[in-house]
């Protein structure tokens, strides 16, 4: 259950009743959800290129307050080399559950895509496989992070445009539906 404490919350926009959610992703699949959302202050820190994980965009989250925070890691990095993705996602995980182990840490795993329909992506098959091992591993040294299923998320392939890769617009809605839904134990 996320707790609705407000006492020092840097977050002032958020309204006092609700618990904030602090959304680390390109996209924000919290924002289309409408059901089940209605009772999370949504604190979205999206930023281009976050993915990669730079070390000054980890300082600066980790100056942050919030409930829990939602961290959608590995999806645009998996085209990395697996020693780049182990040295920015790997310590970015630890950094959010050890500095924050009273709060929950949603990881998101990749999420669907063109190596998952076509056999003509095996090396992103693999560069994907790579990238979710590496999160489930760091997730599994920490009790407080909840490691959610990006292929779940994505669960049709009718959710992603023509380029198999990008969310459609209804694929968006049911991403945030789903989110949703995956959430629901642990508010």
């Amino acid at each position: 259950m996320l707790s609705k404490k407000r006492k020092g919350r840097k977050n002032k926009d958020a309204p006092a009743d609700l618990p904030v959610l602090l959304i680390s992703g390109k996209d924000d699949p919290v924002g289309d959800m409408g059901r089940g959302v209605e009772r999370l202050a949504k604190y979205y820190k999206g930023i281009g290129s976050g993915c990669f994980c730079e070390k000054d965009m980890l300082e600066y989250f980790l100056t942050e307050r919030f409930d829990a925070v939602y961290l959608e890691l590995g999806t645009n990095i998996a085209t990395r080399p697996l020693f780049a993705i182990e040295e920015r996602v790997g310590p970015l995980i630890d950094a959010f559950c050890t500095r924050f182990s009273d709060k929950k840490v949603f990881l998101m795993s990749p999420v669907k895509g063109f190596a998952d329909v076509s056999s003509t992506a095996k090396d992103y098959s693999v560069k994907f496989a790579n990238t979710r091992k590496v999160i489930s591993e760091h997730a599994a040294k920490h009790a407080n992070a909840v490691l959610l299923d990006g292929h779940a998320l994505v669960g049709k392939d009718y959710y992603l445009k023509a380029d198999v890769l990008h969310p459609s617009d209804f694929g968006h809605v049911m991403m945030g539906v789903i989110f949703a839904d995956m959430l629901k134990k642990y508010l």
